[in-house]
């Protein structure tokens, strides 16, 4: 969908993905509050750094990282954990190549852990908003294989299995409405 913004044109995205992991929800839900940590086990995900710590229990936790497409574009982000409800939800925004709001959610499976990730997302780049209404399948398969490879990333570095991963687009369309301000 392209959108108005700042007067000029963006495509926005929103995307549903969910991965389903045979290791313990408390080790997931560890791994993905530390998104500086993600260069360990997302290959995509090429370089982050933790910008600020947050309280004590990750709220407000600040980092950066760059994700390398399969379409060999890299996008950069700024990211900041906003809202946090232990073991089960973990709500970011995100600045940079893109802007949005992601949350991850995560309920037992199982004796594993089902990861559930809303991805509402504006791509910031110009040339990608461009491009948007032509190119629009390439960038929503690329967002899917890297989904796909984080998920089997995460499998791999906590020592489990990914049992299912899906993705799909929940909403992508043409109009000129703003940014959304959260994920429901």
């Amino acid at each position: 969908m392209l959108r108005w913004k700042g007067g000029r044109q963006v495509a926005y995205y929103q995307f549903e993905s969910e991965w389903v992991l045979t290791t313990p929800i408390e080790k997931v839900y560890e791994t993905l509050l530390r998104h500086e940590d993600f260069t360990e086990w997302w290959p995509s995900i090429r370089k982050s750094r933790l910008l600020e710590e947050g309280d004590a229990d990750g709220l407000g936790r600040r980092g950066t990282y760059s994700i390398k497409s399969p379409l060999f574009y890299s996008m950069n982000f700024d990211v900041k954990i906003t809202a946090i409800e232990r073991p089960s939800m973990i709500q970011i925004s995100a600045t940079g190549d893109a802007a949005g709001i992601g949350r991850y959610l995560l309920t037992e499976h199982n004796g594993g852990t089902r990861v559930r990730y809303l991805w509402n997302v504006s791509t910031i780049r110009a040339w990608m908003n461009f491009l948007a209404p032509v190119a629009r399948p390439a960038f929503v398969w690329a967002y899917h294989s890297v989904m796909r490879e984080g998920g089997a990333g995460l499998a791999r570095y906590l020592g489990g299995r990914l049992i299912s991963c899906s993705s799909r687009v929940l909403q992508d369309q043409i109009g000129a409405e703003s940014t959304p301000s959260g994920v429901s």
